[in-house]
């Protein structure tokens, strides 16, 4: 039964509904009514009430505050009346029992989390008069199925439709031109960083419209259902993390407007075969492409100037890459692991780079950069004159079994030859006085798991204090 005939009359100058009025009017469980006169729901007024199972909101209120309802966690529906205007922060937050919600047509903002973790919820019919809806406004309806984006939202924010697992298809209108950047929240005394459908794992089916010019940090990101996507002409960056974790995309359209491809952007994308890169690209941030295993046909594009750290590491499939003439930058280790890559070819007018036998030098410094992986090869005799060996320049060779350093060279970076299991010996000069930098070197140390190695090295030398203190199998070949 709902309590309302005793609590009908108030004092008519009370316009605020405080927690401590709920108290009072006890109306913190069951079916209640919320007497006339009120205009404002105010802060946390009913948060808490986990048996509240009903409440009637009267015309008069035109706001909800922030975190009005949070936590009722057995109310199953709430009607918001016509004359409500805004919905505040985390308002219904929690109400794991909320199955629907209609946005009358007068709400023109939506607060931030407002309906954060209302695991039930399967609908939300949002009225056209709404122009904002707060970021992580509905971020773990892990039930949302359905929900219409009105014409008026120009800005899609952060976190807004997060972990919405349920979510399979959404159709977002030609008013939206930005997907906000995933920001750092707190939430439950932790740290949360969520992009705008970020893990949506369900969502399969997107169509950005054209008049979208921003696709922010994590947009959709583990959106692991995603098979395709068309990113539309006038975005002229993919931002970091965007796409990554996307296991099932096979196929990705960027139009000739991007200029870059941020860090992380398509990371993990496993099933992505191809990627056609436009020709308006001039920067592949770091780990843009790792992990990418399925990738088989890459062109850099003759603008490029810069390719980041690891930008395509772990791409198996990948056979044959070309850095064009204008790559003035590359990272390291930006082909590591790249299992059946058997040849790095750059331009001849390449002032910055050259290759040799198909392994990547960088020229100024004289760092052999990349040795392909996949090079069918039982032994390197590395350049004279060459003075580095840069981070993860073997990493994963299967097929090389022993490495000769020529003298003069003088470092040998973190991950050098990590994860080389056929490599039984390395020859290493008097020269060399730097084995990895790296503060974690126990873990990134130049021969980690290299289980059939033993080093050639001289004696009293820092590759013999080397050996000895990671524990590596070594013979003396001279005095130091």
């Amino acid at each position: 039964m709902i309590r309302s005939e005793k609590y009908m009359k108030m004092d008519e100058s009370k316009k605020v509904l405080t927690k401590e009025d709920v108290k009072t009017l006890k109306l913190t469980e069951g079916d209640v009514c919320i007497p006339d006169g009120y205009t404002h729901i105010g802060e946390r007024a009913f948060s808490g009430c986990h048996h509240l199972t009903g409440v009637i909101i009267p015309t008069c209120v035109k706001a909800i505050g922030d975190g009005a309802f949070w936590f009722c966690k057995s109310l199953p529906s709430i009607v918001i009346p016509a004359n409500v205007t805004t919905i505040g922060e985390e308002a219904f937050a929690y109400c794991d029992s909320l199955t629907d919600v209609v946005i009358p047509g007068n709400v023109t903002s939506i607060g931030e989390g407002a309906f954060w973790s209302c695991k039930a919820l399967r609908s939300v019919d949002i009225s056209d008069s709404v122009a904002s809806i707060g970021k992580n406004a509905f971020a773990y309806c892990k039930s949302l199925t359905s929900v219409n984006i009105p014409i008026s939202v120009k800005n899609i924010e952060a976190g807004t439709f997060a972990r919405c697992e349920s979510l399979v298809k959404i159709l977002i209108p030609d008013s939206v031109e930005t997907f906000e950047s995933a920001k750092a929240i707190y939430y439950d005394g932790e740290e949360t960083v969520l992009g705008v459908f970020d893990g949506c794992t369900g969502l399969a089916e997107i169509d950005i419209p054209d008049s979208v010019t921003t696709i922010g940090e994590r947009a959709f990101a583990s959106c692991k259902s995603l098979k395709s996507i068309i990113i539309p002409y006038g975005v002229t960056v993919i931002s970091d993390l965007a796409f990554q974790n996307c296991e099932s995309l096979e196929c990705v359209t960027i139009p000739d407007s991007v200029t870059r491809i941020g860090a992380k952007s398509f990371e993990c994308c496993a099933s992505l075969k191809s990627v056609n890169i436009p020709g308006s690209v001039t920067n592949i941030d770091s780990v843009a492409f790792w992990g990418c295993k399925l990738l088989t046909d890459l062109v850099i594009p003759e603008k490029a100037n810069r390719i980041g750290y690891a930008a395509f590491g772990r791409c198996n499939s990948l056979t044959v890459v070309v850095i064009p003439d204008n790559v003035k930058e590359i990272g390291e280790q930006p082909f590591a692991d790249c299992g059946n890559l058997t040849s790095i070819k750059v331009s001849e007018n390449n002032p910055f780079y050259s290759s040799s036998e198909g392994v990547l030098f960088e020229d100024n410094n004289k760092i052999l950069l990349q040795f392909p992986a996949g090079k069918n090869m039982d032994a390197y005799i590395v350049p004279d004159g060459i003075k580095s060996i840069g981070r993860g320049a073997f990493s994963g060779c299967r097929h090389v079994k022993n490495v000769i350093i020529p003298d003069g060279l003088t470092k040998i970076g973190d991950d050098a030859f990590s994860g080389c299991t056929s490599l039984t010996s390395v020859a290493v000069p008097n020269s060399v006085t730097i084995l990895g930098t790296h503060i974690m070197h126990e873990i990134y140390h130049p021969f980690i798991n290299c289980p059939s190695l033993k080093l050639s090295v001289y004696a009293d030398s820092k590759a013999h204090e080397y050996a000895v203190s990671h524990n590596i199998p070594f013979e003396i070949i001279g005095a130091s």
